[in-house]
């Protein structure tokens, strides 16, 4: 999973990157099918403590039905403009989403 926040590079499976402590950041996440499932049970985690993450998927909708699930907000995007809206509404709210991207 690849992860990118305003105040750091690029970081790669680093739990304090996730905004566990930080509250005020925004981390965005990219992934494939293959990583969310290897990280599914982080989904959980992510919505019990609320944590301000997004979370990119590429490929089907399946992810969404899965975050869902948990209970995270979960949106699908199958152009520009959908995953546009999609992104700020995910980043325009508290705690962890996701968005996938379909087609």
């Amino acid at each position: 999973m690849l992860c990118l926040s305003h105040r750091h590079s690029i970081a790669r499976d680093d739990d304090d990157f996730f905004g566990i402590g930080h509250q005020d950041r925004r981390v965005v996440c990219f992934t494939d099918p293959a990583g969310l499932t290897a990280a599914s049970s982080e989904l959980e985690t992510a919505q019990r403590l609320r944590a301000p993450v997004v979370v990119v998927v590429f490929g089907g909708a399946e992810p969404v039905r899965l975050a869902q699930g948990f209970g995270l907000p979960a949106f699908a995007a199958d152009s520009e403009a959908s995953f546009a809206q999609a992104l700020g509404r995910a980043l325009g709210r508290p705690g962890p989403a996701l968005i996938a991207v379909v087609g």
